[in-house]
């Protein structure tokens, strides 16, 4: 009998060691299930605040794609002549440049009818030839580019009150054929000034400084054309 009882004591003591680790067991899946969904909700970004995240940060790309652009864009305005009103300031030195630029020009452009003369009568080899008009078209093109970007700093033509008498249609198509008339006699100046430098009547020098003046005035002659011209289309008269 004694025996009988020690032997269900030792059962039932077994039964309650396994009974506390069962339970010890389900406490740590409960407390590892617990620490996971902790991880989870921690760490996880919801799909609305994600979408939400990237359509800022791509709003923000753009804006600052269109700062970037619209300071590109004023920087190019300012820096570039010739959209109706350059942001350089014109000086007296810029204007003259401008005139000496198209003198210089006038006479590389009979430098190379000389050579070109001078080839045909033998006075040149043909590589000599090359060689000097390929450096008076450099030099010419060189002029040229310079010049155009001067004549942007020319300023308009702005006449006195007295010049012409804009209300008399009569007086203003008589203004243009006076000056149409200056223009012609500033032309055969400029041909007979050609034609002497051409001959090696004049110095290069006499010829620049006598050409440019004549630059200036059919210039001139131009400016005060193309306002009359524009202030008659203005007023319903076309050419």
């Amino acid at each position: 009998m004694r025996k009988s009882i020690l032997t269900f004591l030792l059962i039932f003591a077994m039964v309650l060691s396994f009974s506390g680790c069962g339970k010890d067991n389900a406490d740590d899946k409960s407390s590892q299930q617990h620490m996971t969904q902790q991880i989870i909700s921690g760490d996880t970004v919801k799909p609305e605040e994600n979408q939400s995240n990237v359509q800022n940060e791509d709003k923000t790309q753009q804006q600052d794609t269109q700062n970037s652009t619209q300071q590109q864009s004023d920087t190019q305005t300012q820096a570039t002549p010739g959209n109706g009103a350059p942001n350089i300031p014109t000086t007296q030195e810029d204007v003259q440049k401008y005139y000496e630029l198209e003198a210089e020009k006038e006479a590389v452009e009979i430098e190379i009818e000389m050579l070109e003369a001078d080839l045909r009568v033998g006075k040149v080899t043909q590589d000599d030839f090359l060689k000097k008009k390929m450096e008076l078209e450099q030099k010419e093109d060189a002029l040229e580019n310079e010049a155009e970007f001067l004549e942007y700093f020319l300023e308009p033509f702005n006449p006195s009150a007295d010049w012409v008498d804009t209300k008399d249609v009569s007086s203003m198509f008589k203004k243009i054929q006076e000056l149409e008339l200056e223009e012609v006699n500033v032309e055969i100046e400029m041909s007979k000034l050609k034609t002497s430098y051409a001959q090696s009547k004049i110095s290069r020098d006499d010829f620049i400084n006598q050409i440019k003046v004549l630059i200036e005035q059919e210039t001139r002659i131009d400016m005060q054309k193309d306002w009359l011209e524009d202030k008659l289309e203005l007023m319903g008269f076309d050419d």
